[in-house]
């Protein structure tokens, strides 16, 4: 009997990382997700290794990327939004390891990644190796995409009211109505009158999860309704005038963006609900709706701590739990497959940083020798600078000489016209002494 050969699909990384989570209606193991924005493309690489001693032909490779939304009613039904098919390679033959790299550009991703109770938006890569003879093989890979807003979301400060006529009355405000998926919601809690033995109080974070199925009078509208995280506000009874501050932390609660007949099949919606118990256990209840958004794309509201609390609360839900030696057979197993897919990303980190120290190395020598060139530059002009002014300063020797020079005639020319002043005084002064005495 021949083995299959081994087929694996690994995503590029993207600058998002990647994220934990769990579709419990597929399995309850967590999975580490890539993270995609809308723009992003998908890209990555298949690798085929044949079993030890043999060959794999092929005819065909097909790659494809699906986005579908699943619906787990009395009978799973899914329905494609995206699909998207590329040929890897054909008619060949593979002796020992080989890898094909596959790239989707320009998807259209319409709508989040979501794992609820009743329904599923879910992105994968599939790949089929149409093998010559034999049978074909599958494999496929999670992937999940998120839609950031980066727009402010404008919300004003909410007022609720609880009360019993002539018993009790009570006022709630809460800073906003539009809350991030890490976001806090700080608020106050007003007692104006208080004629009852108060037990308790809790505030509770309330997923609503409603889906249609079929059409027309067929249709069926499932509705779940999940808590997802309480807080104990208040224990024992309180008085009149008496304030509490409320503040409660989103970050580490299992959520997603609030959603509104997405593809005319289901709708997301969550409540911030108060109820309070007095010593006869009647309850008293009110709740108002939250928008939710996604601020950023690598929001840490699926931490691998929140996993292991839910999974522990829904495995004590559903009674019991599993026995302490499968527990730790499926962790081993889990810390194996780790260990292997650990190490092949560590060496395609290690190609990776290689190839970027190349790039740096490469870089660098262009930056030096664009320096060099610039001093050239540099010193080239210093060289005509200095020509320059050096010619000048000639210029300007010659000119002050030949002023020098000027200057010299024109004194010798005044001294010559003073002397002949001087020669014409004496002669004037000698004819009229001759005068004086022709006259005596």
């Amino acid at each position: 009997m021949s083995s299959s050969p081994e087929l694996k699909i690994r995503l590029s990384k993207t600058q998002h990382g990647r994220i934990s989570v769990a579709n419990y209606n597929v399995s309850k193991k967590k999975q580490k997700l890539h993270i995609f924005s809308k723009n992003d493309k998908i890209e990555g690489k298949i690798s085929i290794k044949p079993a030890k001693q043999q060959t794999v032909e092929y005819s065909k490779i097909m790659v494809g990327l699906v986005g579908q939304i699943v619906i787990y009613g009395e009978i799973k039904e899914t329905r494609e939004f995206v699909q998207q098919k590329k040929l890897a390679g054909s008619n060949g033959i593979i002796t020992k390891k080989q890898r094909f790299h596959f790239c989707f550009d320009r998807v259209m991703k319409r709508y989040e990644s979501y794992y609820g109770t009743n329904i599923a938006v879910e992105y994968f890569v599939n790949v089929t190796l149409i093998k010559q003879y034999g049978l074909n093989i599958k494999r496929k890979k999670n992937l999940w995409v998120t839609f950031p807003k980066l727009t402010k979301q404008i919300s004003n400060p909410v007022t609720m009211t609880v009360g019993v006529p002539d018993c009790l009355h009570l006022q709630i405000q809460i800073n906003k109505s539009n809350y991030h998926l890490n976001d806090v919601i700080l608020g106050r809690i007003t007692y104006y009158l208080v004629k009852i033995k108060l037990q308790s109080m809790e505030l509770s974070i309330v997923r609503r999860e409603i889906v249609k199925i079929g059409k027309g009078l067929d249709q069926i509208v499932l509705t779940d309704t999940k808590t997802l995280a309480s807080s104990q506000v208040m224990d024992g009874s309180t008085v009149k005038g008496e304030s509490i501050p409320i503040r409660m932390f989103l970050e580490p609660v299992d959520l997603s963006p609030t959603a509104y007949k997405v593809n005319n099949i289901f709708t997301i919606q969550y409540f911030l609900t108060i109820s309070i118990i007095d010593t006869e256990e009647q309850i008293y209840f009110k709740e108002k709706e939250l928008t939710l958004y996604r601020k950023s794309l690598t929001c840490k509201n699926l931490t691998e701590k929140t996993m292991k609390k839910t999974n522990e609360k829904q495995d004590e839900e559903k009674g019991g739990g599993e026995n302490k030696g499968e527990k730790k057979m499926e962790m081993e197993g889990e810390k194996k497959n780790g260990k292997e897919n650990g190490k092949e990303d560590e060496k395609e980190n290690e190609k990776e940083k290689e190839k970027e120290k190349e790039k740096e190395k490469e870089k660098e020598n262009e930056n030096e020798k664009e320096k060099e060139k610039e001093k050239e530059k540099e010193k080239e002009k210093k060289m005509e600078m200095e020509d320059e002014n050096e010619n000048e300063k000639g210029k300007e020797e010659e000119g002050e000489n030949e002023g020098e020079n000027e200057n010299e005639n024109e004194n010798e020319k005044e001294k010559e016209k003073e002397k002949e002043a001087e020669k014409e005084k004496k002669e004037e002064i000698k004819n009229e002494s001759e005068d004086v005495n022709e006259k005596k």
